[in-house]
C-alpha cells in the first residue's frame, strides 16, 4: 500500500519530503532586430523597391518598402560636383543630387536626382554580432549574405576597388536596375546602393561607379 500524507490521507506522501524540481527551460532564442528568429549568419536587411508615382485616384502603401517617385528628365552634362555627409557616411555626388522631402526611415542616408538615387543602410557590429555575425567577416561573404537575405541571384564582383552586385527588379509594371557596394566602418557595415530606371542604367553605370568610389565611412 502507498504511503499516506498524514495532512491529507487522499494525498500521497513525497518520500523525499521536498517539493519536486521545476525543469529549467533554454531561454527563447535571439530575435533578429529585422523581425524574424535568425540562424546563425542570416539576417534581412530590406533592400529599396522604387515604385511608381501614386496614383491620385489611390495611395499605393507597403511595409518596409520605400516609395520613391523618380521624375525621369533628359540628360544633362550641366553638373558639378558635390560632398555629402550623414551618419557616419561621406559621398561625393553631384549638386543635382539633393536630401529628399520625404523621408525614408528604413535607410540611415537617402539622396535624390531626377534621374537616379542613393540609399545606405548602417549595419552595427553590435546589431550583427547579437544574431550570430562576427565583425570580421570580408566585404564578400557580407555582400553575399545581403544578397541570400534577399533572395537576389548573380555573383559578387570585385573590381575597381569596389565590392558589389547588382540586379533588376520590377514594382509596379516598371523596372528597376540597382548597383549595390558595401563598405566596412569601424564599427559597421555598409550597404550602398544607386539605382535608376532600367532603361537608362548602361548611361548611368559609370556614375555609380565613380560616386561609389567616392564613399568614405
Amino acid at each position: 500500500m502507498e504511503p499516506q500524507n498524514p495532512m491529507n490521507p487522499q494525498e500521497p506522501q513525497n518520500p523525499y519530503n521536498q517539493q519536486p524540481q521545476q525543469v529549467q527551460q533554454d531561454p527563447p532564442p535571439a530575435q533578429n532586430p529585422y523581425g524574424q528568429q535568425a540562424p546563425q549568419y542570416t539576417y534581412n536587411p530590406v533592400m529599396p523597391e522604387p515604385k511608381k508615382k501614386v496614383n491620385p485616384a489611390g495611395i499605393i502603401a507597403g511595409v518596409l518598402v520605400v516609395v520613391l517617385v523618380l521624375v525621369f528628365a533628359v540628360f544633362s552634362n550641366m553638373s558639378s560636383p558635390k560632398e555629402f555627409s550623414k551618419a557616419g557616411l561621406t559621398i561625393t555626388l553631384t549638386d543635382k543630387f539633393d536630401v529628399p522631402k520625404e523621408r525614408y526611415p528604413d535607410f540611415d542616408v537617402v539622396y535624390e536626382s531626377r534621374t537616379s538615387m542613393m540609399a545606405a543602410i548602417k549595419e552595427d557590429f553590435g546589431t550583427l554580432e547579437y544574431v550570430g555575425i562576427p565583425s570580421d567577416i570580408s566585404l564578400r561573404e557580407y555582400a553575399e549574405m545581403v544578397m541570400d537575405a534577399n533572395r537576389k541571384s548573380g555573383s559578387v564582383k570585385e573590381k575597381d576597388g569596389l565590392v558589389y552586385f547588382e540586379y533588376t527588379d520590377s514594382n509596379q509594371g516598371q523596372r528597376f536596375s540597382y548597383f549595390a557596394t558595401v563598405f566596412r566602418g569601424k564599427d559597421a557595415y555598409w550597404l550602398v546602393q544607386f539605382f535608376c530606371e532600367e532603361k537608362n542604367y548602361d548611361k548611368l553605370q559609370k556614375d555609380f561607379i565613380k560616386w561609389a568610389q567616392s564613399v568614405e565611412v
